[in-house]
């Protein structure tokens, strides 16, 4: 199988049909036809950039899968079960994150010129400081 070349896309009302092209050597190109209702892009939060690269994993997938997978797609129109691995990288990616610890800056001391003084040095010179008591 050659390579997929994008050739575009066409509006039809609210659907954009993305256009592919094959070129194998010794064969005439082989031209793909993918639908996509807007609606659905904006469903599943796909942003409209990436419709062509959805369209385009689609195709690699079927060229890598069952024999005659791919020509069921020379003219496909996508539903909503195409979505189902976006989904599920998004479950993974966000179990993902939260499983991991959040991330914590790591503390600096302050700057040998800085008046900031920190740890015992400050307690003790708070405890040691004098008491002033009311004369009565």
């Amino acid at each position: 199988m050659g390579f997929f070349a994008y050739d575009g896309f066409q509006q039809e009302g609210d659907r954009r049909c993305f256009l592919f092209r094959v070129d194998e050597k010794g064969a005439p190109s082989t031209l793909f036809s993918i639908r996509i209702d807007l609606g659905l892009l904006v469903k599943n939060r796909i942003p409209m950039q990436s419709a062509p690269m959805f369209c385009l994993n689609l195709l690699t997938e079927a060229s890598h899968g069952e024999p005659g997978s791919l020509d069921r797609l020379q003219s496909y129109t996508v539903v909503p079960e195409d979505f189902q691995k976006i989904h599920l990288e998004r479950q993974r990616q966000a179990a993902e994150k939260l499983s991991k610890k959040p991330y914590r800056r790591p503390f600096r001391s302050p700057a040998s010129s800085s008046n900031l003084r920190l740890g015992s040095a400050l307690n003790s010179a708070w405890t040691q400081a004098p008491r002033i008591t009311p004369a009565i």
